[in-house]
């Protein structure tokens, strides 16, 4: 068995933890220290492997996020979605509001758009 994880180096995040594009159908699990939900980064690799079925972020206060592929996903319609997040994050990361405010803000959007616009074939879960 070959390595199931891998690092992301960056100016914005020096080291990241991330998982490869699997062949096999796969979950992964992962930690979010500011206890916010899935990040639009994530959201783009969960739309772009077909084979992970399922991401789960645990955060520091011990809420937990998770979002399901189903049968019947509409892979185009959900990467679409994925594609207005991350647009809507960029914007919010360019305004001049404190990093508290704009965590707060992104996690909110994030959450609503997972929560009530439903899109066929994903799930998004949250546990408290």
């Amino acid at each position: 068995m070959g390595e199931l994880t891998g690092y992301i180096f960056g100016e914005d995040n020096p080291k990241s933890v991330y998982s490869p594009n699997m062949k096999v159908e796969h979950i992964a699990i992962h930690t979010h220290s500011s206890s916010s939900t899935l990040s639009s980064k994530d959201l783009l690799r969960f739309a772009q492997r077909d084979n992970l079925k399922m991401l789960t972020v645990i955060g520091h206060d011990g809420h937990i996020y998770a979002i399901e592929k189903t049968d019947g996903v509409e892979k185009e319609l959900f990467m679409k979605k994925v594609h207005d997040i991350s647009a809507a994050t960029k914007v919010i990361l360019g305004s001049n509001k404190t990093d508290d405010e704009k965590l707060v803000e992104i996690n909110a959007i994030i959450r609503e758009s997972l929560k009530n616009d439903y899109t066929p074939g994903v799930n998004y879960y949250e546990q408290w």
